[in-house]
């Protein structure tokens, strides 16, 4: 019963979290899948650079 407890907490506070990343990218005009984007952009930017600068 107790883990029940820790794991409804857990996912209750996990829920919360993901609802404040929400509002923060929400006030930015952006969403969560808009910002993982662009970090994949961004690394992959990276990496091609890298790859240059090596060659």
């Amino acid at each position: 019963m107790e883990l029940e407890r820790r794991s409804s907490a857990r996912s209750y506070s996990d829920q919360q979290m993901k609802i404040q990343q929400m509002r923060r990218g929400a006030s930015y005009g952006m969403s969560c899948d808009d910002i993982s984007l662009d970090v994949i952009t961004i690394s992959s930017w990276l990496s091609a650079d890298e790859a240059k600068r090596k060659s």
